[in-house]
């Protein structure tokens, strides 16, 4: 790409152009982001365009390239931190230049994000949101920067703080109407809550403001899916995937809703497909696939090619070294070793997001760990023991989002069948209503004869 039309003149002009943007940015104050090359802010806007639109891979591809035409640009540095999957030294170097970069050199908001993540990154969640009250007060009332106002919003999202987290996710799209993943954001709030109907309203007023994304056709879907809609969850995955062929999140959420369904050949064509997505390659690296693969395998009746998948060729150690259903085949190998170990990681898991202040996630492995002990007791026959568990497991998961809301589904089916075996029939018919006003159909699947 070059600049140089007419020899010293262009060649002046190409010199003077990152002055020129940069008096263009600041008629009106600080410039938005620090940069020294034109085009690499061009490719950080890009990025971040691509990062609202939740196409995770096409702005990686735009953060890297903003890199290489400025090494030093801090705000591409810090999405790729938070981005990268499996490169872990290199997200741990962009991290430590993030904290050694010059304060000087950053305008209000960059001092802010990074000073902000760097501490979450940290540990550090206390530090984190005293930055965050500090910058705010700043800024004063009538804050205007829709990056703050966005992690303000999202922290009080991760804390389930959803009153706080609702009006402040509107408050953003009544002065940021383009903020789209706010909109996402209130569905969501309102299916954690199992507030359907309300969640469908956000879903949809999603999809009008923007229809040719991806994401809301796929959050539509998910919520199709949670509620038994099977037919129309499979239309708005494919219409998600119609806007955009790669987009991972819908292959991946079609893929668990014919497995939902039962249709398994076209959940492993699905996941075929999923497997030849490079957008889909992070799944890889988290474990997604051979654990798919092993789910497959054992609903087929492959008991044993589903442990060969497991806890063979790293697909446990790519899991962090617990997994559901590895789980589960340690228990029915009475591999209480195993057991125990993975037991041990999602305490380590917990413990780390308690000290990191992802009150969200943290509960979702509390009710993943209360789940697991309680496969364990109702295989050894301590049916009320059992049910204890998963009942505690049910109240910390939520309908949030699909997969959430499977593993909840999940553990409501266990719920009753362990009522059943302890002879308890109010709770069997509390539950079955329960799980019937959410997805009934979820009723016809039999997940617990392995355990009897």
């Amino acid at each position: 790409m070059t600049r140089q039309w007419m020899w010293f003149a262009l060649g002046l002009a190409a010199l003077l152009l990152p002055v020129f943007l940069w008096l263009v940015q600041s008629r009106h104050g600080e410039p938005e982001w620090t940069g020294r090359s034109p085009e690499a802010l061009e490719e950080l806007e890009a990025g971040l365009d691509d990062l609202a639109r939740q196409y995770w891979n096409d702005a990686v591809v735009h953060f890297e390239r903003a890199l290489e035409l400025d090494p030093d640009m801090p705000i591409a540095k810090l999405q790729l931190a938070q981005l990268y999957a499996g490169d872990d030294s290199e997200r741990e170097r962009f991290w430590r230049e993030l904290e050694e970069f010059p304060k000087d050199q950053l305008n209000p908001r960059e001092q802010f994000l990074i000073e902000y993540w760097t501490h979450r990154h940290g540990g550090r969640p206390a530090e984190a949101e005293a930055v965050l009250e500090r910058y705010l007060a700043q800024l004063g009332e009538e804050n205007s920067d829709p990056h703050a106002l966005s992690v303000l919003c999202n922290d009080r999202w991760e804390r389930q703080q959803w009153d706080e987290a609702e009006v402040c996710y509107r408050r953003l799209i009544s002065r940021h109407p383009n903020w789209v993943q706010a909109q996402s954001r209130l569905g969501l709030i309102a299916m954690a809550q199992g507030q359907f109907e309300l969640a469908d309203e956000s879903f949809q007023t999603f999809r009008y403001i923007a229809p040719d994304q991806a994401a809301p056709h796929d959050s539509i879907g998910q919520l199709q899916a949670v509620l038994g809609q099977y037919e129309d969850a499979e239309r708005s995955f494919q219409h998600a995937l119609e806007v955009k062929a790669d987009y991972c999140m819908a292959v991946h959420h079609l893929q668990r809703l014919y497995f939902m369904w039962g249709k398994w050949q076209q959940a492993d064509a699905t996941l075929r497909r999923m497997e030849s997505l490079d957008t889909c390659s992070y799944l890889d690296e988290w474990g997604v696939f051979c654990a798919t693969r092993a789910w497959s395998a054992y609903v087929g009746g492959d008991v044993e090619g589903a442990s060969q998948e497991l806890f063979q060729g790293g697909c446990l150690e790519k899991r962090g070294g617990f997994d559901l259903l590895a789980y589960r085949l340690a228990v029915l190998g009475d591999d209480f070793q195993a057991a125990d170990a993975m037991e041990a990681a999602i305490e380590g898991f917990i413990s780390a997001k308690e000290s990191a202040g992802f009150q969200g996630r943290r509960s979702y492995l509390e009710a993943l760990l209360f789940h697991s002990r309680g496969v364990r007791l109702y295989a050894q026959g301590e049916w009320p023991e059992a049910c204890e568990l998963f009942k505690r497991a049910d109240g910390l998961s939520l309908y949030w989002g699909l997969e959430r809301s499977r593993f909840k589904l999940f553990n409501l089916m266990h719920l009753q069948r362990c009522y059943e075996r302890s002879g308890h029939p109010t709770g069997v018919t509390a539950t079955r209503q329960k799980i019937s006003a959410v997805n009934p159909k979820v009723l016809t699947e039999d997940w617990l004869s392995d355990l009897d």
